[in-house]
């Protein structure tokens, strides 16, 4: 016998573990590789926090995303979740973030002077670049 479809807000709740200190609703269901929890819920998968959002305060705003007031991915605490703009959501994120840009590259460079960024988005440093485009042609030549 097929069993009856559950409610997200009861499959929600079944994930969910409260943090005493922190407030958070921390989700212990299945997450991403960034630690967002993901539930099926509303006839697909979902993020837990969009879920959390929707179920709590309605539905999210045409082109709006969920922020995380309390920076963490896991949380699906209504209260710590808003909804706010694109543009808004990754000032945010860029506020939030450990780790403070890069002036040197790893072997010393100045990279306020030498650096670059490849087609991919990656920050290189030009004097590291030259150094291994030479020793590849080096290595090219004595074969």
């Amino acid at each position: 016998m097929a069993k009856a479809p559950t409610h997200p807000a009861s499959r929600l709740f079944e994930k969910i573990i409260p943090e005493p200190n922190s407030g958070c609703w921390l989700w212990a269901g299945s997450v991403n590789g960034d630690g967002y929890g993901k539930i099926f819920a509303f006839g697909g998968p979902r993020y837990a926090h969009r879920v959390s959002y929707e179920i709590h305060k309605g539905p999210i705003p045409q082109g709006m995303q969920i922020d995380h007031l309390c920076r963490n991915p896991a949380c699906v605490n209504p209260d710590h979740l808003e909804a706010v703009s694109n543009r808004e959501n990754t000032l945010r994120g860029r506020a939030g973030l450990l780790r403070p840009a890069r002036d040197r590259c790893r072997r010393g460079h100045d990279l306020r002077e030498t650096k670059y960024m490849d087609s991919r988005g990656t920050t290189q440093c030009k004097v590291c670049l030259y150094m291994r485009q030479k020793a590849y042609h080096q290595r090219k030549a004595t074969r």
